[in-house]
């Protein structure tokens, strides 16, 4: 690197908002907003790897190729989640309820360069005058833009039931949508995704539990080699085991 070229600024500002609002006892208006707007300039420069077993300097220190990265880079979004959260009995079983709706949107850029060039350094007597690298107007001919929004929208509706105050159970289905576009490209993907869960309790505080879930996330960005923007993640997990509650604390440990 040069001290006078290698650079990284960074500016973050956000503005978050809560509310709640309580209709009755038994219904509950539950909400989260935030924007983010994020910029940053990261200039870095490097001796070039030229392949596995190349040499990168000569026997005397001098480096043939220096590789030389930056550019201004940022994104903004915008994202909230909104939810009735109910609380209510049908018999011997008890039931808290979420309905909601989670949105995003986030907008990247990036105007960034990637040059590869012959280099005067010598890392045996280094002397850093920026000799080698591009002027100005060079770098700027060489930068790419490349924009990238996302916008992901989530539906969901979890039930919380607790029979006769020993069996809990936990049901949950979520619909899922991914957009994602470019200047080359715009797909949609679409899931739903479900989570269900069981807990026994018991008098010494030892619970047996089973949980299964799937999941569905939007990623932001755009694939390097391919230019297109990048697949959400999908995962599943199941789990069975035991949690051990002491009586009369609010503590966990789970086997």
């Amino acid at each position: 690197g040069d001290p006078a070229f290698n650079r990284f600024d960074a500016e973050s500002t956000t503005f978050s908002l809560f509310a709640t609002h309580d209709f009755s006892d038994a219904l509950r208006f539950e909400g989260v907003a935030r924007y983010r707007e994020n910029e940053a300039s990261y200039q870095q420069a490097w001796i070039s790897f030229l392949g596995d077993g190349v040499p990168r300097v000569g026997s005397d220190g001098s480096a043939f190729f220096r590789s030389i990265f930056g550019g201004p880079a940022g994104s903004t979004q915008y994202a909230f989640d909104t939810r009735l959260r109910g609380n209510f009995s049908t018999g011997l079983i008890t039931h808290e309820v979420l309905a909601g709706v989670n949105y995003q949107d986030v907008e990247t850029f990036t105007d960034q360069a990637f040059l590869r060039l012959p280099t005067p350094f010598n890392i045996l007597n280094p002397v850093y005058n920026l000799a080698g690298f591009p002027t100005d107007a060079e770098f700027e001919a060489a930068q790419f833009f490349q924009e990238n929004e996302t916008v992901a929208t989530d539906l969901y509706l979890i039930d919380r039931m607790t029979i006769a105050e020993r069996l809990i159970l936990d049901l949950g289905i979520r619909y899922s949508s991914v957009d994602s576009r470019d200047a080359g490209s715009d797909q949609t993907d679409e899931e739903f995704p479900i989570t269900a869960g069981a807990l026994y309790r018991t008098d010494i505080g030892l619970n047996p539990y089973i949980s299964f879930a799937q999941s569905f996330r939007a990623t932001v960005g755009t694939d390097v080699i391919s230019g297109t923007p990048l697949l959400p993640r999908r995962g599943e997990q199941l789990e069975i085991g035991l949690k051990y509650q002491p009586p009369g604390t609010a503590n966990y440990i789970s086997i």
